[in-house]
């Protein structure tokens, strides 16, 4: 195997799959196991419409609660 040489960048290429999920569906998946708060963000954007968006981020949150704790 060739070694690069030590003032040659190393190019490292990554690949990211992606499969569409539905909104309603995904925030319904997340309630069903637990998530209290989601929010969804199209590109980067809190306010926005409902117009096949490129792509959504969810933020999704769930309070634990300490078995330990409840018992004491």
């Amino acid at each position: 195997m060739c070694e690069p040489h030590p003032l040659q960048p190393i190019i490292t290429i990554f690949h990211l799959n992606m499969f569409p999920l539905r909104q309603a569906y995904t925030r319904r998946l997340m309630t069903e196991v637990g998530f209290q708060r989601i929010q969804t963000y199209c590109d980067f954007q809190a306010d926005f419409e409902d117009l096949e968006p490129d792509f959504l981020v969810h933020v999704a949150e769930k309070a634990y609660i300490d078995s330990d704790s409840e018992s004491a």
